[in-house]
């Protein structure tokens, strides 16, 4: 277990450290901005202002901030904290993780809507019939084999694309 530093520590010397982190892994984007806002709003918002205030009370009140723009930007900065949580307990910052609440875990994928209307088989088997034409190149198999796949497993379209051959039993 990682010692934790004594003395308290300004959130402002946190943020520099898991930022330093992510640009070290070579992590940039919206995630690492994402990173930036939560710190700004542990800090300005959440009134969190030593590492060793971060407990189960800030990450109440943080979630009451975030809980207001909605269950997907909740879902998101939550998971998001506690992964911040995590990095900065491994580098011996807070004594441990503070206790989070429950979220759901977001679908990056848009969900249906009221009006959309599954497949019948048989518009599955005419999308197939139609690919099996156009597989003559290797790029037209690749994507007959993954649509087919994804209609005869049920398997969502992020799981089959991350599908490695370990995954695969064929016994």
């Amino acid at each position: 277990a990682p010692r934790v530093k004594v003395g308290r520590i300004p959130m402002a010397r946190v943020a520099d450290a898991v930022l330093k982190g992510y640009a070290e892994e070579g992590r940039t984007g919206p995630y690492v901005g994402r990173v930036r806002s939560i710190f700004d709003l542990l800090v300005k918002g959440c009134g969190v202002s030593w590492a060793d205030q971060l407990d189960a009370d800030a990450v109440a009140r943080f979630d009451a901030r975030v809980s207001a723009r909605g269950d997907r930007f909740r879902s998101n900065y939550l998971s998001t904290l506690h992964a911040i949580c995590v990095r900065i307990a491994s580098m011996g910052l807070i004594g441990r993780v503070p206790t989070f609440p429950d979220y759901p875990n977001p679908c990056r994928f848009p969900t249906a809507t009221p009006g959309d209307v599954p497949l019948t088989p048989d518009d599955v088997n005419r999308v197939l019939d139609r690919q099996r034409a156009a597989a003559g190149t290797w790029e037209g198999h690749r994507e007959f084999s993954l649509t087919a796949t994804l209609a005869t497993t049920g398997l969502l379209r992020r799981e089959a694309l991350t599908l490695r051959k370990e995954d695969i039993d064929l016994a």
